[in-house]
C-alpha cells in the first residue's frame, strides 16, 4: 500500500465524481429542452402578435402588452360604467310617477241613449270566373317572387352550414 494515500477516501472522491456529473449532464439536458421550449414559445408569439419576439426583446414586448391590456381594460371599465349610469338615469326617467289626485266632486255626464247608424245595401261587386289555379292580377298559385315554379317557402336570410 503507498503510503499517505487512502483508498476508501480515493473510492469516495471517485463516486462524488461520478455523481457531479451525471447532475451537470442532467442539468444542461434541462437547460437545452428548456431554451427550445422558449424559442418555439417565441416563434409562437411572434406569429400571434406580428411582430418578432426573441428572448432579447421578450420582456419588453411583455410590458408594452401589459400596458396595452390595462389600459384597453380601464377605457372598457369607464365605457361600461357610462353605459350603467346613463341605464339608470333613464330607468329613473322612464318611471312613471304617480300624480298626487285630491278627491274633488266630478260632474255627472248626461246619460244618452245610443242612435243606431243608417246602412245602405250596397250589391256585390260581379265576380269573374278566373281558370283553376290562379289568383286575382293573373298571378298563378305556386309561382312566388315572379319567378318558375317555387314552393312556397321564403328564402333563407342567413346562410347557416
Amino acid at each position: 500500500m503507498l503510503q499517505g494515500i487512502n483508498i476508501d477516501e480515493i473510492k469516495n472522491y471517485n463516486s462524488s465524481l461520478k455523481q457531479y456529473r451525471e447532475k451537470a449532464a442532467s442539468l444542461k439536458a434541462q437547460i437545452e429542452y428548456t431554451n427550445q421550449e422558449l424559442d418555439n414559445l417565441c416563434k409562437e408569439l411572434t406569429a400571434e402578435l406580428g411582430k418578432e419576439v426573441t428572448r432579447e426583446n421578450i420582456e419588453q414586448i411583455y410590458t408594452e402588452e401589459v400596458t396595452k391590456i390595462q389600459s384597453t381594460l380601464q377605457s372598457g371599465n369607464a365605457v361600461l360604467a357610462k353605459i350603467a349610469s346613463e341605464g339608470q338615469s333613464a330607468s329613473v326617467a322612464q318611471t312613471p310617477v304617480a300624480p298626487q289626485v285630491t278627491p274633488q266632486a266630478q260632474p255627472v255626464a248626461p246619460q244618452v241613449a245610443p242612435v243606431a247608424p243608417q246602412v245602405t245595401p250596397v250589391a256585390p261587386a260581379p265576380v269573374s270566373q278566373a281558370p283553376a289555379g290562379t289568383l286575382p292580377g293573373g298571378q298563378v298559385a305556386g309561382y312566388v317572387f315572379g319567378g318558375g315554379a317555387q314552393s312556397p317557402q321564403l328564402p333563407p336570410l342567413f346562410n347557416m352550414n
